[in-house]
């Protein structure tokens, strides 16, 4: 499960997992696979405590048509038996945390050494709007901020350098000064960066698009012949 802002996204929960069949042939005989898969299972277990749960579920094919309420409460009554609640010694410890954030899988996808790709630094975990101006603002809107404050700090240097005491004060004249030309410097290097963001995202989509272009055109031309 995975959240951001006000929503959540929920996969359908694997049909495979409702059949103890499966559990007794595939996941049983792995440690780690089955406390992956309990940890899956008890996720739903949480998310579909009631039956307005169960009807909203229903509703939005997070669970299979042919499941009825009855079912599903005998089948979790048995499969929670199974389960410590108090030390969850027999679910995976990622599934113990609960859902995560997509900024933060948006970070880690992004970052991390194993999985580091220009593809995974653009679009993070899960790709969103590739509108520039939605990118932007979803990864520049925090420059407003310092910007107020920066111009903020000015503003109130101005006025003390206009009344009689701090005009004559050297040391406050050389902090404004180095204030004001970093301020200067600061912004050209943000207009700077951002240009040139702006220019690598235009390349790397306009690339992308040539790349997919002609891998369909191939594709198309082996079915042909």
């Amino acid at each position: 499960m995975v959240w951001h802002e006000s929503r959540i996204f929920i996969k359908p929960i694997p049909e495979y997992l409702l059949d103890y069949n499966y559990w007794e042939k595939e996941l049983c005989a792995d440690e780690d696979l089955h406390k992956c898969a309990c940890g899956i299972l008890l996720s739903y277990s949480w998310l579909i405590e009631r039956k307005s749960d169960f009807r909203i579920a229903k509703e939005t094919g997070i669970l299979p048509e042919e499941i009825d309420w009855a079912t599903w409460i005998t089948f979790m009554n048995e499969f929670l038996s199974q389960i410590n609640p108090y030390t969850l010694h027999q679910v995976n410890k990622r599934y113990q945390y609960g859902e995560l954030r997509l900024s933060r899988l948006d970070s880690l996808c992004r970052f991390t050494p194993s999985v580091f790709s220009v593809r995974n630094l653009v679009s993070g975990f899960m790709s969103r709007s590739t509108w520039y101006s939605a990118f932007f603002e979803r990864n520049f809107t925090w420059l407003l901020a310092v910007l107020v404050y920066v111009t903020v700090l000015l503003s109130a240097m101005q006025v003390g350098l206009a009344t009689g005491k701090l005009q004559e004060n050297e040391q406050f004249q050389r902090v404004s000064y180095g204030v004001a030309v970093g301020s200067m410097v600061a912004f050209a290097t943000i207009v700077v960066v951002i240009l040139s963001v702006w220019i690598g995202l235009f390349c790397y989509h306009v690339h992308s698009t040539i790349r997919y272009s002609k891998y369909v055109r191939t594709e198309r031309e082996k079915m042909c012949n």
